[in-house]
Formats: C-alpha cells, sequence, structure tokens
C-alpha cells in the first residue's frame, strides 16, 4: 500500500494535454484539451485525449529524443550534439546521451564524465525538422524513488525548460523567456512538482496508441523524457522497465502502463478511467502490495490490456459500454493472478 498522496490510497493523477497542431512553428509544451460535455458527473477517455489519469499518449513523440543527432523523433525534433554545454560558453558537452535512468555526458574542458547530479544549467540544442531550434535547459537535480525501496538506490529528476534560440546579436527585450517543457503546476507524487522530469531509456512507446514496440538495446539511441505525474514515469518507478532492471520484459512494462490508464481492450486507444481514480495494485516487480483484507479487486493485465475484469474502474454507464468483451474475473483467476497476468488491480 502506497501512502504518498492522499488519501490512503495511492492516487494516480495525471494530467492530459494534446498538440497544439495548429500552431505556426512547432511547440515544445501542448494545449489543454477542449472540455466536452460530463458523462455521468465526470468523463473519462475518448480515444487518447482524456481529462483523467491518462498519459501524453499524443505528445509522447516530442518527449522522445535521440542521442544520434541523425535521427529524428516522430514530432519531427533532433539533437544537435556539436550544441550542448555546461554552463554556457564555459564547458562544452560531448556525447549526450542516456544510459538507463542516468543522463551521461563528457566536459571536454575535464574530460571527466559529468556526474547526474552536475547537470544544472545544462543546454541542450534541439533541432525541428521546420528549421526551427531550441534550446532545452536541464537544472535542479532532484533525488527520486522507486515506490519500493527494494528496488534500487535513488534517481535523478530534473527540471527542464525551453526557449527558442536567441538571434547572434539580440535587441534588449527580445529573448524570449523560459517555459517549463513539463506544464504541470501541481505537485505529484509526495509534493514532487509537476515541472520535474525523468530521463530514461530502454522502452520505446507508440506516441499515438501507447504500444511498448522495443525493449532492451533494440531502442538504440533512443531515450524518453517523462515528466511528473505521467503514467510512463510511473511505468519506471515500479521498476517495470529496462531503463531499471534488464532482467524485466516488454510485456510488464505494457501491463504496467496498461494498468496506470484502464487500457482494457486491445488494439484500442481507448483508455476508461478519471484523473483521480484510486488504484492499489500488486505485481510481479513487487513495487506496491493490495492491502489485506483487499480492496475491490479490478483487473488481472497481461501486456494485451485487460486479462480479465471483476469491478471497472469506472461505471460502464460511463462510457456507453466497451470496445471489447471483456472476462470476469473468478475468485481463481485473482488468487493464483500471476499465471495470468502481470499486474493486479484494485480501486
Amino acid at each position: 500500500m502506497l501512502a504518498l498522496y492522499p488519501p490512503m490510497k495511492w492516487t494516480v493523477l495525471i494530467s492530459l494535454l494534446v498538440a497544439a497542431g495548429c500552431a505556426v512553428e512547432p511547440e515544445l509544451t501542448y494545449e489543454q484539451a477542449a472540455p466536452r460535455p460530463p458523462r455521468g458527473g465526470d468523463e473519462g477517455c475518448v480515444g487518447v485525449n482524456c481529462t483523467g489519469n491518462s498519459p501524453l499518449y499524443a505528445a509522447l513523440g516530442i518527449f522522445e529524443l535521440s542521442a544520434n543527432p541523425e535521427e529524428v523523433s516522430a514530432r519531427g525534433f533532433s539533437i544537435d550534439q556539436n550544441n550542448v554545454y555546461l554552463e554556457p560558453g564555459a564547458h562544452k558537452l560531448a556525447n549526450f546521451h542516456v544510459e538507463g535512468l542516468t543522463l551521461m555526458a563528457r566536459d571536454t574542458t575535464t574530460g571527466n564524465q559529468l556526474p547526474p547530479v552536475a547537470f544544472t544549467d545544462v543546454r541542450v540544442r534541439i533541432k525541428h525538422k521546420s528549421g526551427t531550434e531550441y534550446d532545452l535547459q536541464i537544472s535542479q537535480p532532484r533525488p527520486t524513488t522507486f515506490y519500493a525501496p527494494a528496488l534500487g538506490p535513488t534517481f535523478f529528476a530534473y527540471q527542464i525548460r525551453y526557449r527558442p534560440v536567441p538571434p547572434e546579436v539580440a535587441p534588449r527585450g527580445s529573448v524570449e523567456p523560459w517555459t517549463d517543457l513539463c506544464p504541470y503546476v501541481d505537485p505529484f507524487e509526495d509534493g514532487t512538482q509537476g515541472t520535474w522530469a525523468v530521463f530514461w531509456r530502454g522502452d520505446r512507446i507508440h506516441p499515438d496508441t501507447g504500444v511498448f514496440y522495443a525493449h532492451g538495446e533494440a531502442v538504440g539511441n533512443w531515450f524518453n523524457i517523462s515528466c511528473a505525474g505521467e503514467a510512463p514515469g510511473k511505468v519506471v518507478r515500479t521498476g517495470a522497465t529496462y531503463a531499471v532492471n534488464p532482467a524485466t520484459t516488454q510485456t510488464q512494462a505494457q501491463a504496467s502502463l496498461d494498468m496506470f490508464t484502464a487500457h482494457y481492450c486491445p488494439n484500442t486507444t481507448t483508455r476508461y478511467t478519471r484523473l483521480g481514480t484510486d488504484i492499489d495494485w500488486d505485481d510481479k516487480t513487487g513495487s506496491n502490495t493490495l492491502p489485506t483484507p483487499p480492496t475491490t479487486f479490478e483487473a488481472i493485465w497481461n501486456g494485451n490490456g485487460a486479462y480479465c475484469i471483476r469491478t471497472p474502474r469506472l461505471p460502464r454507464s460511463e462510457f456507453g459500454g466497451y470496445a471489447c468483451s471483456l472476462k470476469s474475473c473468478s475468485d481463481d483467476d485473482l488468487t493464483n493472478w500471476q499465471l495470468h497476468g502481470e499486474v493486479r488491480s484494485g480501486t
């Protein structure tokens, strides 16, 4: 049982933002989805667009980058490895990349690897295929924990801001201010501000469907940036990713993400959840444990949606039914859940 955020059950708080596709220039932040008429007092998710605890499916392409400057993300961004600096103008950094949960770069002034705690005011030039360029500023390293201490020591989250690259000779007042890459204003998870983010490498997630499609070294040079409160970052904190443990499987990661976002039906993008829904769970990584006596059981998750469902997270009436036929979980299924899936959840 996690007791990091009131109420006593673990409350998944994930804001949804969608790409601002009508912008004249590419943007690194997203406008909040326009509200739709509420159903049943509140709304859940329609496709990848939710007002509730769904990750930034529409935005994940922006938050995936490759350390190889020749590789361009699904949203059209790449890294300019010739323009990465610690304390701009003082220390040029080389080979900026991510290993597991660790930011890596070599200080060309000292010849040493930059330790994760020293990534403060590191500026990384990001190019868009349209020709627009941005600087990302990485600063204020903060220790971050896993849900289960046994999964390992703390790793670092950072505050990340960005701004368009100013002209070489910028008139007074013409340089745009820094903007938070993670535009969440409310604190998440033990008071962690939503503007913080973690870097991680070891899994790739399709930016539209939320499907994990590469795991382990198959990801190549690609890494993710996940804001506090987003579901992918929560998956990292469960330990169900290659970034945390190379022994994990793609199925474990998918089952964990599906559980956090109530992705019941395979081959669909609909999530049956909303902001502030209380969730408890068991999983094979040992990141959390259902209380005794248990909560109301919700489902068993096997990496292909829900293996079975006992009590849906939200009333079926809020969604007009589900996009698939759902098997009901028997008592035996729930008792022997590890034979059928990777995660067992309750509400």
